[in-house]
C-alpha cells in the first residue's frame, strides 16, 4: 500500500467518525421524540423506545397554535430572505461594477456590522420597531432582517469574479443599469444566490433571538412558540421538548437534503476563483 493511498484511508475513516459524532446526538433527539414519560425520565437513559409514542406530536399541537407558529415561520423566512437576495444582489453590483468613490469603505461598515453579537442589535433594533408601533407585526419582525453585512459580503465577493466586460458590452448596447442588473448580472450570480437563499433562510428559520424580543402573540415563529415546553413550571417532559424540536427540525432536514448539495456546489466555486 503506497503512501496516498494509506492517507485516503485515513482521512476516511477520520470522517466517518465525525460523521457519526455529528448523527448520533440528532439521531437520539429522534428516538427521545418517541419515548413514553418514564423512558425520558430514566436513569441510564433509554435509547431505544419499547412502544414508539408518535402522540407526542399531537400533545405538542394541544399545547400550542402549531399551524399558526409554522406559517409564521415560513412567512418570516421566505420574505426576509427574498429580500436579502434583491439588496444584496444590488448593492453587491453598485460596490463591484460602478465607478463609485469610498466603496471599500462602504463595503467595511456593512461587514463590520456582522462582528456586533446579535444580542446587543437586538435593543436599539427593539427600541426603533417600539416607537413605530409594529412591535408584534410582521414589518417589525421582517424589516430588520432583509439587508444583512453578510449578504453583501458575500454576494461582493462572487460578484467580483463575474467579468466587467460583459457589463461593459452591455452598456454600449444600451441597456440601462437596472436591465444590466436583471438581465445579465442576475442570472450570472444565480449560483451566489441560491447559496446565499440556502445559508440566509436556515439563519431565519432558526432565528430565536430577535422574534422572541419583538413578537408576543400573532407573530411568534416556531422556535418561540416550541419554547413553551423548555420554560414551563411544570414537570419537565424530555420527550415532548424533543418532540418540539424535531417539528422545528424536520423543515431544515428536507431543505437540507434536497438542495443542501447547492452550497457545497456555491463553496467550491468560490474557492476555485
Amino acid at each position: 500500500m503506497n503512501n496516498k493511498r494509506r492517507k485516503q484511508i485515513i482521512a476516511y475513516i477520520g470522517l466517518s467518525l465525525f460523521s457519526i459524532l455529528a448523527i448520533l446526538p440528532v439521531l437520539y433527539v429522534f428516538l427521545l421524540a418517541l419515548q413514553t414519560n418514564a423512558e425520558a425520565a430514566a436513569i441510564p437513559p433509554t435509547i431505544i423506545p419499547a412502544s414508539p409514542q408518535f402522540g407526542n406530536f399531537q400533545r405538542i399541537a394541544e399545547r400550542i397554535p402549531l399551524g399558526r407558529y409554522f406559517s409564521n415561520s415560513v412567512i418570516f423566512s421566505l420574505s426576509t430572505t427574498i429580500a436579502v437576495l434583491v439588496t444584496s444582489l444590488f448593492a453587491a453590483y453598485a460596490t463591484t461594477k460602478l465607478r463609485m468613490r469610498g466603496r471599500t469603505f462602504i463595503i467595511s461598515i456593512f461587514v463590520g456590522g456582522v462582528l456586533i453579537p446579535p444580542a446587543i442589535r437586538a435593543i436599539p433594533l427593539y427600541t426603533m420597531i417600539a416607537r413605530m408601533g409594529l412591535v408584534d407585526t410582521w414589518a417589525g419582525l421582517s424589516m430588520p432582517m432583509m439587508a444583512t453585512g453578510f449578504g453583501l459580503f458575500f454576494m461582493h465577493q462572487f460578484m467580483k469574479t463575474l467579468p466587467d466586460s460583459v457589463v461593459e458590452a452591455a452598456r454600449i448596447d444600451g441597456c440601462s443599469e437596472m436591465r444590466v442588473v436583471l438581465q445579465i448580472i442576475g442570472p450570472l450570480a444565480a449560483p451566489g444566490l441560491v447559496t446565499l437563499f440556502i445559508y440566509n433562510f436556515l439563519f431565519r428559520w432558526n432565528d430565536y433571538l430577535w422574534p422572541l424580543v419583538v413578537t408576543r402573540r400573532v407573530w411568534v415563529t416556531l422556535p418561540v412558540g416550541v419554547s413553551i415546553f423548555k420554560t414551563s413550571e411544570q414537570l419537565v417532559t424530555w420527550n415532548i421538548i424533543a418532540a418540539a424540536a424535531v417539528v422545528t427540525l424536520i423543515p431544515v432536514l428536507i431543505m437540507f437534503f434536497s438542495i443542501g448539495g447547492r452550497i457545497v456546489k456555491g463553496i467550491a466555486f468560490q474557492a476555485s476563483k
